[in-house]
C-alpha cells in the first residue's frame, strides 16, 4: 500500500469509529476524573500560550483534550475523522458556554487555514499518523509565526502492535498499515521528537508527565495498554518575513534556485536540475524596478538569509511571476505561499487585476501546488500575446521536453 491511499486510513477510522464509546468512557472514569482534570489543566497551561489563544486540537478522538481547553477559555477547533468519536465529543462537550467548534478532517492533510492558530495540539495521535513528517510539516502552516505546538503521546507498543490484547485493535492495524506508521512501533519518544525537528519546529523539548504515569499505575489505564511514561513534546513555529529584495540578495537567491532545482532530479528531470540559476544581471534587473522579494528566517540572531525569493514583471494587466523557488531546507512551511501573497498585495496595491505563471504541469510541486492556492491553467488559446511570447522563449530553452502551462489567479489571493 501507498501510505496516500486513503484505504489505510479507512482500517484505522473504522477500528476507532467501532471503539468509540468505549475508549471515552475509559478515559472518563468517575474515579479519576477530578484527578486528571488537575494533571491535565497543569500540562496544557504549562504548554500553551494565555487564553482566549485559537487552538486546533488534531485528532480529538472523545474531545479530552478539546473540552478541557475549551474550558479554561481557549478559542477551540477540534478534528476527527472518526464520526463516532465526534459524536461522542459533541455529546460531552453540550451544555457548555463556548464549546470547541467540531469538524471531520484528516490530521495528516488538514484543511483548516493556514496561519490561523496560536497552537496546535494533539493527544496520543503522532503514533497513528501516516507520513508524520510530512503532516507535521502541514501542521507548521496552520500556526501563526511563533505558534506552539504542544503533543502528548508514549512508545505505546515497543513489543509490537501484536501484544496489544484489545478485540480488533491488531487486526485493524494489520501489518500491511502498521508498514506506513513509522511512529507505532517506535522502541522511544524520542524518534516523536526527531520528527518534529525534521518538519522544521524550533526549541522542541521532551517534558516526561511522571504524575500521570503515577495516576496510572494506582488507577489503571485504557483496557489494553500497559501504564507508559507519556510525554509532552512542544516545539515553536519558524517565524519567517518577506521583504523587498536588495542588490545584496543576489548570490543568495542563486543559491536557493541551484538548490531547489535539485529536486527536479529525482523525476528524471536532470538537464532543469543542471540548468544555471538566473544571472546575477538579471535578478538585479528584478531588484532596481522593485520586482524581488525574498523570504527569510528571523531567529534569536537575527535574520538567517534569504530561505526562498520571488521575481516578477509587469504584462499587459497582470503581474507575472517569473521564478518563485524555495530551498528545500525550508520547504514544506508554506514559504511560497508567503511569497506569492506579497507579490498579490504588490499586484492589487497598483490596481493589477491578477497574478499569472508558466510552469511544469505535472511536476507535483508546479501546477498541482499552484491549483491548491487558486490558480487555473490556461490554455495556449486563451493566453493572451505576452504570455504566449514567453511560452515560445521557454520552449527555444528546452523546457517543452516537459508539458507546461500558463496558471493565473485572481490578484485577491482567492
Amino acid at each position: 500500500m501507498d501510505p496516500s491511499d486513503p484505504s489505510i486510513q479507512r482500517i484505522i477510522t473504522s477500528y476507532w469509529d467501532h471503539r468509540a464509546a468505549a475508549y471515552t468512557a475509559a478515559q472518563h472514569r468517575t474515579e479519576r476524573e477530578e484527578l486528571d482534570r488537575g494533571l491535565w489543566v497543569a500540562v496544557w497551561r504549562s504548554a500553551l500560550p494565555a487564553p482566549p489563544a485559537d487552538v486546533l486540537d488534531l485528532g480529538t478522538g472523545g474531545g479530552h483534550a478539546a473540552i478541557l481547553l475549551a474550558e479554561l477559555g481557549y478559542s477551540v477547533t477540534a478534528t476527527d475523522l472518526s464520526h463516532g468519536m465526534l459524536d461522542q465529543a459533541r455529546a460531552r462537550a453540550a451544555g457548555l458556554a463556548d464549546p470547541p467548534r467540531f469538524a471531520l478532517d484528516d490530521a495528516v492533510r488538514p484543511t483548516q487555514p493556514h496561519r490561523s492558530f496560536d497552537a496546535v495540539t494533539s493527544r496520543y495521535l503522532a503514533w497513528t499518523l501516516r507520513e508524520p513528517e510530512a503532516a507535521l510539516r502541514r501542521w507548521h502552516r496552520l500556526l501563526r509565526p511563533g505558534g506552539t505546538l504542544a503533543l502528548v503521546d508514549a512508545s505505546w507498543f515497543p513489543r509490537g502492535i501484536d501484544a496489544n490484547p484489545t478485540e480488533g485493535f491488531a487486526e485493524h492495524y494489520r501489518p500491511e498499515v502498521r508498514e506506513h506508521l513509522p511512529l507505532a512501533e517506535a522502541q522511544g519518544i524520542e524518534e516523536t521528537a526527531a520528527v518534529l525537528e525534521r518538519a522544521g519546529f524550533r526549541d522542541v523539548e521532551l517534558t516526561p508527565l511522571r504524575e500521570v504515569l503515577e495516576a496510572d499505575r494506582r488507577w489503571g489505564t485504557v483496557p489494553g495498554h500497559e501504564p507508559r511514561l507519556q510525554h509532552l513534546i512542544t516545539g515553536r513555529a519558524r517565524r519567517y518575513g518577506v521583504r523587498r529584495a536588495g542588490a545584496g540578495d543576489v548570490e543568495a537567491m542563486r543559491a536557493v534556485e541551484r538548490a531547489a532545482g535539485e529536486s527536479f532530479r529525482a523525476l528524471g528531470m536532470e538537464p532543469v536540475a543542471d540548468d544555471a540559476p538566473p544571472a546575477a544581471e538579471e535578478l538585479a534587473r528584478h531588484i532596481a524596478a522593485g520586482l524581488a522579494w525574498v523570504v527569510e528566517e528571523d531567529t534569536a540572531r537575527g535574520r538567517a538569509g534569504a530561505a526562498g525569493y520571488l521575481v516578477a514583471e509587469w504584462l499587459e494587466g497582470s503581474l507575472h511571476v517569473e521564478q518563485v523557488s524555495v530551498d528545500p531546507a525550508h520547504g514544506g512551511l508554506g514559504l511560497g505561499e508567503l511569497l506569492l501573497e506579497r507579490a498579490d498585495r504588490e499586484a492589487r496595491a497598483l490596481g493589477c487585476g491578477e497574478l499569472t505563471l508558466t510552469t511544469f504541469a505535472e511536476v507535483p510541486w508546479n501546477a498541482p501546488y499552484y491549483e491548491r492556492l487558486g490558480f487555473e491553467r490556461l490554455d495556449d488559446a486563451r493566453a493572451d500575446p505576452e504570455l504566449l511570447r514567453i511560452r515560445r522563449a521557454e520552449a527555444s530553452h528546452g523546457l517543452d521536453r516537459w508539458p507546461r502551462t500558463i496558471m493565473r489567479r485572481a490578484a485577491d489571493g482567492r
